[in-house]
């Protein structure tokens, strides 16, 4: 999942550098600048945005649910200072804040509670056993985190005629700000009755129904509070000079998280049972299905299994403002 995903960030990377690369050629072939060259030491000024593809890191286990899971969408944003103590080598520090994503899904399962006493008021089933069944479908979780995360970069770049070739690479820590989940799906209530061979559905009145407007969500603080990711950070790119002093950036990003801090659990799942207990407050609905748990994130039951391991790959847009720190350096002006 994760090399798929990294080939298309590649692939999309590789048509962004080569779409930077037009810009700056087409614009020294119309005259709209002089030929750029780097030289000596700078400070310069990051600010970028990106988005990809992301991942928790954990797995879906094997049990009688058919469950499936993918990453979800990714979002970073860089504040950067740089120092740059020769043409082509310095170091970079600065923060990241980036959202991290996976879902996990149930593809069409049934939940089977066995042997339930009904409850209702109704004399002719009053009392009675019966198997009350929960089917489920196209449900699926998405869960979040967010994490601000201090960084500090060994950086190279390379200059051409028309652009520069950056490089970076190193390391962050992360803090955890806030983690939380939302599902969605339709689910289905119905009840068999072995005595008489019979099965109830689409009998809201006696607590039988489907519907569509479940949708669970809620903050993760108690499973995820004060958790810390070291994660390796990679980043390739393009500058592109707009003026003497302001470079468009065009990189494709990547993190993976290496190290997670003593005390906070890395592995994925536990005990929970998985639970569609909704807590339904149309009157019409008189059963509240009490014997079935209420429902809580899936990473917290036996659906899911492995460590976290934060991933992230994507294309990054910024600009970057320099300042040199020598008296004499290439002039990179507009000319008519």
């Amino acid at each position: 999942m994760r090399n798929s995903a990294l080939t298309l960030t590649l692939r999309f990377g590789i048509c962004v550098l080569c779409l930077a690369y037009t810009i700056p050629v087409q614009a020294q072939r119309n005259g709209l600048y002089g030929t750029s060259t780097r030289s000596g030491r700078e400070v310069s000024f990051d600010v970028a945005i990106g988005a990809g593809y992301s991942q928790l890191g954990y797995n879906t286990a094997q049990t009688d649910l058919k469950t499936s899971t993918i990453g979800d969408y990714g979002i970073n944003a860089h504040l950067g200072i740089n120092y740059f103590f020769t043409t082509y080598f310095g170091i970079g520090v600065g923060a990241d804040f980036t959202r991290y994503g996976q879902s996990v899904s149930l593809d069409d399962n049934r939940l089977v509670w066995k042997d339930v006493t009904d409850t209702d008021a109704d004399d002719m089933v009053a009392g009675e056993r019966y198997d009350h069944i929960l089917a489920i479908y196209k449900w699926r979780e998405r869960q979040q985190q967010l994490y601000i995360a201090p960084q500090l970069l060994l950086m190279s770049v390379v200059p051409f005629s028309h652009l520069s070739l950056q490089i970076a690479a190193g390391a962050e820590y992360g803090f955890c700000v806030q983690s939380s989940y939302r599902a969605s799906g339709d689910i289905e209530h119905t009840g068999f009755y072995d005595k008489w061979g019979l099965t109830l559905y689409d009998v809201p009145a006696h607590g039988f129904y489907r519907t569509t407007g479940f949708a669970p969500k809620d903050h993760l603080k108690d499973r995820f509070a004060n958790r810390q990711q070291l994660s390796i950070v990679g980043r390739i790119g393009v500058l592109i000079p707009l003026t003497r002093s302001l470079d468009l950036c065009a990189d494709v990003l990547c993190k993976y998280a290496v190290y997670t801090s003593p005390g906070t659990s890395n592995i994925a799942g536990g005990t929970g049972e998985v639970g569609f207990h909704e807590n339904a407050t149309n009157e019409s609905v008189r059963d509240p299905h009490y014997f079935i748990p209420e429902y809580s994130t899936l990473i917290a039951t036996p659906v899911v299994s492995g460590k976290y391991s934060l991933f992230l790959t994507g294309v990054e847009i910024g600009i970057r403002y320099r300042i040199p720190l020598r008296k004499s350096f290439s002039c990179r002006c507009i000319v008519d």
